[in-house]
């Protein structure tokens, strides 16, 4: 079977935009979000998520040879990019939960 693009699989669509064509290509994971830093680790490095996301289970989609950011989805919805937080740097403040 010869390879495809993703415009050829799905015919008589609109071409993608590039940067959503990257996007499903990430390989996904699903990790739980630190309930104290807030943070996601994946490939060895700690990535800073929103604060309302602590404790919560997320899917990380990412690609291993790019870890400058990660697309973080929750509930199905996609909430946003995690950074990488620097090693030994002290955790952002975030809003204590109720």
């Amino acid at each position: 079977m010869a390879c495809q693009t993703p415009n050829q699989v799905v015919p008589g669509h609109q071409p993608l935009e590039p940067a959503v064509a990257a996007e499903l290509f990430l390989v996904g994971a699903r990790r739980k979000v630190h309930k104290k830093s807030a943070c996601v680790a994946v490939e060895g490095r700690n990535f800073l998520c929103e604060s309302f996301l602590r404790g919560a289970w997320v899917s990380v989609r990412y690609d291993p040879a790019d870890l400058t950011s990660v697309v973080i989805v929750h509930e199905g919805k996609r909430v946003g990019r995690a950074f990488p937080q620097e090693p030994n740097a002290v955790p952002e403040p975030h809003e204590e939960a109720p």
